[in-house]
């Protein structure tokens, strides 16, 4: 008789078998493990399987994607948030003047012309300041 490993069903980390209902553990914080049948099922976006208590839980309203239930658990953000993923794990709103620098990975100031930005330069504003208007430099 020959023995040979078969790899573990798509869901699971580890398991006893190659089908999906052979989990031991699941592949990903998406995902909850439901023991009484060794399953891994996917949780709907904006949660994350909580193992200890078998369900799928909510992510903090922050978070567009999570692996807890906290403001520091947050794997990705809602689109008005700012992802601190370097030092928290958590969303944050810039303030206004300010936008998220990836580099430094916090909230940094605009350029003085700009209300809003996507960056330090005075061409990445997004809005003016009262006394400031666009202008396309590329337009003839």
């Amino acid at each position: 008789m020959t023995l040979s490993c078969l790899d573990c069903h798509a869901t699971c980390t580890s398991c006893f078998g190659p089908n999906n209902t052979n989990c031991l553990s699941c592949n990903n914080e998406t995902r909850v493990f439901i023991p009484s049948n060794y399953s891994c099922f996917l949780c709907p976006a904006k949660h994350f399987g909580n193992d200890a208590t078998q369900k799928c839980e909510s992510c903090h309203s922050t978070c567009k994607s999570c692996f807890g239930p906290n403001l520091t658990n947050c794997a990705s953000c809602e689109s008005q948030f700012y992802y601190l993923y370097k030092i928290v794990s958590a969303c944050i709103i810039c303030d206004l003047k300010t936008y998220g620098n990836d580099t430094v990975e916090y909230c940094v100031n605009c350029h003085p012309s700009c209300k809003t930005c996507i960056g330090s330069s005075s061409t990445d504003c997004l809005s003016c300041e009262l006394t400031e208007s666009f202008f396309n430099s590329t337009s003839g």
